[in-house]
């Protein structure tokens, strides 16, 4: 049996993804081509899917959806919970914020990076940046 993990590659998860939802599928007695009527997914990507290669993501989800395992995706992929600092983090670093971070060297050592706050000029008045005839 094909176990994955963290280390596991794009194609072993494929297929262990396909192996499951092809148990799935015959477990509840339907066929490639009722699981294609039922889902408004070609049969052609029903196979490709259980056979290890990718597919469309809303065709997946349609898959999922229609041999009632949409539900389990919430149970490997929890909601994750932002703390007030992260959250902070993030608007910081969003483009076109005022204030961006630059290294500082630590007594010319890379190994120890600081990083310092500097505010970026950004002018008011687009025309102000540059005109023709200068």
């Amino acid at each position: 049996m094909l176990y994955i993990n963290n280390y596991s590659s794009v194609d072993d998860t494929l297929k262990y993804i396909g192996a499951r939802i092809k148990e799935t599928r015959i477990n509840k007695m339907m066929s490639q081509d009722d699981l294609a009527l039922k889902t408004g997914v070609s049969t052609s990507s029903i196979y490709r899917l259980e056979q290890g290669k990718s597919i469309q993501m809303d065709s997946f989800i349609r898959i999922l959806r229609a041999l009632n395992m949409l539900g389990m995706i919430s149970a490997v992929m929890p909601e994750q919970r932002l703390t007030p600092t992260q959250i902070m983090d993030m608007q910081r670093s969003r483009p076109g914020n005022r204030r961006t971070m630059r290294p500082v060297s630590d007594n010319g050592t890379t190994m120890n990076r600081r990083y310092r706050v500097v505010k970026r000029k950004i002018p008011t008045d687009a025309s102000k940046i540059w005109e023709w005839g200068e």
